[in-house]
């Protein structure tokens, strides 16, 4: 006879407690799994409003740097009208750090450069302008005179193209902008142009 079946009310209690245990557990199981649930799902919600708060500060700050960026190209601009190349310059280079990818900033730094005659950089400012749009007419016209003055000019030809490709109208500008007058030494050019 083991000691168990001396006792056998003991025996009944443990397995009265066994029993109420397995029932108390299921019972929490069942009451606290959609508590569980909601509180997942609360937790899903509170993440996707960190989310959507992150994204619209985020959009909020791309909306001021894009802000910053056009009254940094304006003052450029502004400066660049003065003679004050250096200076516009600088403008130009803080409204590409907030905005890389507008082609005029690369494009008026660019032109700053050429006027300059640091072609080197002009030409690099140039490309990276009509990279961003190859429909930027002004990009092309400007990087056809750094092509020019870069000894580059079956490059600078090639640009005169594409800025009649893009916009005729300005064959006329073509043969009246004193920049492009050294091009009359190219039959090219002059075909082009009429």
């Amino acid at each position: 006879m083991n000691r168990l079946s001396k006792y056998p009310t003991l025996l009944l209690l443990q397995i009265a407690f066994a029993v109420a245990a397995v029932v108390v557990a299921v019972v929490v199981m069942v009451k606290i799994k959609p508590m569980m649930d909601k509180k997942n799902e609360y937790d899903q919600r509170a993440d996707s409003l960190v989310i959507l708060r992150d994204t619209m500060l985020v959009l909020q700050q791309m909306r001021e740097d894009a802000k910053l960026a056009s009254e940094y190209l304006s003052t450029g601009i502004r400066l660049a009208e003065h003679g004050k190349r250096d200076e516009a310059i600088t403008f130009y280079s803080k409204s590409i750090a907030l905005d890389s990818t507008n082609p005029a900033a690369y494009e008026l730094r660019g032109y700053v450069f050429f006027k300059k005659k640091d072609y080197s950089l002009a030409v690099t400012d140039l490309e990276r302008s009509v990279r961003i749009d190859s429909q930027y007419v002004w990009g092309h016209y400007n990087l056809a005179l750094a092509y020019w003055h870069s000894g580059r000019q079956n490059e600078a030809v090639a640009e005169v193209k594409r800025v009649i490709a893009i916009d005729p109208g300005f064959k006329r500008v073509l043969r009246t902008d004193e920049q492009f007058f050294p091009f009359n030494t190219s039959a090219e050019f002059k075909k082009l142009i009429q």
